[in-house]
C-alpha cells in the first residue's frame, strides 16, 4: 500500500474556485510529443510546464459531486476513462512514486486509483490541467 506521503504543486493551492462545466479537451493533457506512449515521469515533467496540474482536491470535487456529472461528461463527451491528477504526487514504500487517478468502473460509477510514474502512458490517460 501506499505509505500516504505526498509531493503537492503549490500552485495547484491557489486556485481556489473551480467550475467543472469549464473543463474542455483542451484541458486533458496527454504529455505526448508525437510519440504514442511516454513514462508517467516524463509526462510529469512536460504538463506540469505547461499548466497547473489539478490536485487530489479536484479530484475529490469530481468525485463526490452530485450524480459525478463532470466526470460522466468527460467519458461522454471525450471518452475519458481514467484521468490523473498531477498536482498531488504519492509515495509508496521505498520512495516510488504514483500519480494520483479517477478511473471508471463497468457500471458508470468512478473510484480512486494511482499508477506507478514509472509505467507508460498514451493518449487514453490524460491529465486534468488549467491554464497557469
Amino acid at each position: 500500500g501506499l505509505e500516504g506521503e505526498e509531493e503537492q504543486d503549490k500552485r495547484s493551492l491557489l486556485k481556489k474556485t473551480f467550475d467543472p462545466s469549464m473543463i474542455t479537451e483542451a484541458n486533458l493533457q496527454t504529455g505526448l510529443e508525437g510519440e504514442s506512449a511516454i513514462s508517467g515521469e516524463v509526462k510529469l515533467t512536460r504538463v506540469i510546464k505547461n499548466m497547473l496540474q489539478a490536485d487530489a482536491r479536484f479530484a475529490q470535487t469530481l468525485l463526490e459531486e452530485d450524480g459525478q456529472k463532470t466526470l460522466r461528461f468527460l467519458h461522454d463527451t471525450f471518452g475519458v476513462v481514467w484521468i490523473e491528477f498531477l498536482g498531488t504526487v504519492l509515495r509508496g514504500p521505498g520512495g516510488v512514486r504514483y500519480a494520483l487517478c479517477l478511473c471508471r468502473r463497468g457500471g458508470g460509477s468512478w473510484r480512486w486509483d494511482c499508477g506507478w510514474l514509472g509505467g507508460g502512458r498514451s493518449a487514453l490517460i490524460p491529465a486534468l490541467g488549467f491554464a497557469i
